[in-house]
């Protein structure tokens, strides 16, 4: 099984979706499952990481995801992609992603899933709906894709968009515990604590996030401008950096309202120095008002810091207060600095904590467990459901419109069709079976007619199938050879019928409805 990622943010910015991806394409490659990656980049390259995955970099991508790229660029090197990788199953995570591989995949019907991470609406923004919102409604509205999502509060996300339940699955994501653990190395703690000016008894605060309202960092100035320790000087690390001049405005005024508490300035970090900014802190703590998981928070446990959250779905899908940390509600100071000074004073409290989120991280937040469950879910999608192509072959006899159907040994009459190869388009498909069955060799349709979906009972099982047929018009200077039918194949020589007698020959209903479709688009046409 090969899968085609597309993901626009790689490598990640500090937790969220991109970590997302970084800890599913290490799972499957793992796992022995093909991955190619198509992700942004400064300029065009490949790269492949041992046998199961190669990163292939666009800097179209890079450009879209600056908001300046060309989009329909961007929809071509996904065709050639599925063209030259020939992937199983396709996996978008975002929805401008979503949207490309929407469009790139009409041409080839892959099992298509996606990964949405959209923190869920906060209150500030009541229902005005910006243009990222009306473009995550939008790449939902057809319920045409199967969704894979790491928390319950995308879940909700997606029903509240009009997706059916039945197509959502959430799966819990993992960390990486060859990079996120406990590093004993007190060189490396004093030169950290040197650059950034920290002295050894000082309690110090990580809050990993980017400077966004939602995070709540005014709530945990307020909070923290009351908050005292014995005997500690309470030291603040965000580790986003403002990237406007509002963001800087913003952010000077979160420095004031924490006094006498202070903010640590710094340079930017990047991956590799977070694993060791969870060792160095005291307690990591994410204050948001909305938050769609928290992937921080499961970093910051496997580096052995206690964890602080507020109540919101998706943070208390991670914290179970009192056993792996300690859970505020958002807005309550007291309820934070109480939760705070339970893990800086009392030792029970923090070992549990720490003990038992190791254990949270084994069971429920599993790096091996995410792979294989995605392994299962692409499995069953290529499993449940059958796929071909075929078409109505259609002329004009003396006037009158006339059907082509081929002899089905078992069935009848039939529309000729057959199943698709790997790597086939949907048109490639049907113009190869109906040369192959009648003979005619078809190039452009006239009409496209639609995919049929059905279902029928064999063997205590439900088969699932799909087909998309297209209408080509035989003309007198249509080539004709002659059929390439395998000793095996049930379909025997067809003729034509008029409409009528046609209709009435047809053995499956699905496919009279496909016909009568193609009358009705010639009348109108």
């Amino acid at each position: 099984m090969k899968v085609l990622l597309v993901h626009m943010e790689f490598p990640s910015i500090i937790g969220g979706g991109g970590r997302y991806t970084q800890n599913l394409i290490k799972g499957l490659s793992n796992s022995g499952v093909e991955t190619v990656l198509v992700t942004s980049g400064t300029s065009d390259s490949d790269e492949r990481i041992g046998d199961f995955l190669i990163i292939k970099r666009f800097k179209i991508f890079s450009d879209l995801y600056l908001r300046k790229g060309d989009l329909i660029k961007a929809i071509d090197i996904l065709i050639d992609q599925i063209k030259s990788e020939l992937p199983d199953i396709l996996h978008t995570e975002h929805s401008l992603e979503t949207l490309i591989g929407q469009i790139a995949n009409l041409n080839f019907g892959l099992p298509h899933f996606v990964t949405h991470h959209k923190t869920p609406i906060c209150e500030y923004e009541k229902i005005i709906k910006n243009g990222k919102w009306a473009l995550y409604d939008f790449v939902n509205k057809s319920n045409s894709v199967k969704y894979i999502e790491s928390s319950n509060a995308f879940k909700n996300n997606l029903l509240q968009s009009g997706v059916s339940k039945d197509i959502i699955e959430v799966v819990y994501p993992g960390v990486d515990r060859d990079v996120f653990k406990k590093i004993v190395d007190n060189n490396l703690y004093e030169r950290i604590r040197d650059k950034l000016h920290l002295r050894k008894d000082d309690f110090v605060i990580l809050i990993p996030c980017l400077i966004r309202k939602r995070k709540g960092l005014e709530f945990l100035a307020n909070a923290f401008s009351k908050l005292r320790l014995s005997g500690r000087e309470i030291k603040i690390i965000i580790t986003g950096l403002p990237k406007s001049q509002e963001e800087n405005d913003w952010i000077n005024k979160i420095k004031k309202l924490m006094l006498p508490n202070e903010i640590v300035d710094h340079g930017e970090f990047n991956d590799d120095d977070m694993p060791v900014l969870y060792n160095l802190a005291d307690v990591t703590i994410l204050g948001s008002e909305a938050e769609g998981l928290g992937i921080s928070l499961l970093e910051a446990m496997s580096c052995g810091c206690p964890v602080v959250g507020t109540n919101v779905i998706g943070i208390n899908e991670v914290i179970e207060d009192g056993y792996n940390g300690r859970l505020c509600e958002y807005g309550n100071i007291k309820d934070l600095n109480e939760a705070i000074g339970d893990i800086a004073e009392k030792g029970d409290v923090k070992d549990r904590c720490i003990k038992n989120a190791y254990l949270t991280l084994d069971t429920k937040f599993n790096l091996k467990n995410q792979a294989l469950k995605h392994i299962e879910l692409y499995k069953k999608s290529l499993e449940e459901v059958k796929q071909s192509s075929g078409g109505v072959l259609y002329r004009f006899k003396n006037g009158k419109l006339e059907i082509y159907l081929a002899k089905h040994s078992v069935y009848g009459h039939v529309l000729p069709k057959g199943g698709k190869e790997k790597g086939e388009t949907w048109l490639e498909t049907a113009i190869r079976e109906i040369e192959e069955e009648t003979g005619y060799r078809v190039m452009i349709p006239n009409h496209l007619l639609g995919l049929i979906k059905w279902s029928f009972g064999k063997n205590n099982s439900t088969v699932f199938k799909e087909c998309m047929f297209y209408g080509f018009e035989v003309k007198e200077n249509t080539i004709k050879d002659s059929q390439k039918l395998e000793k095996d194949e049930k379909v025997k020589v067809g003729k034509w019928f008029e409409y009528e007698e046609a209709i009435k020959m047809i053995a499956h209903d699905t496919e009279k409805d496909v016909v009568k479709k193609l009358k009705m688009n010639i009348e109108l046409s």
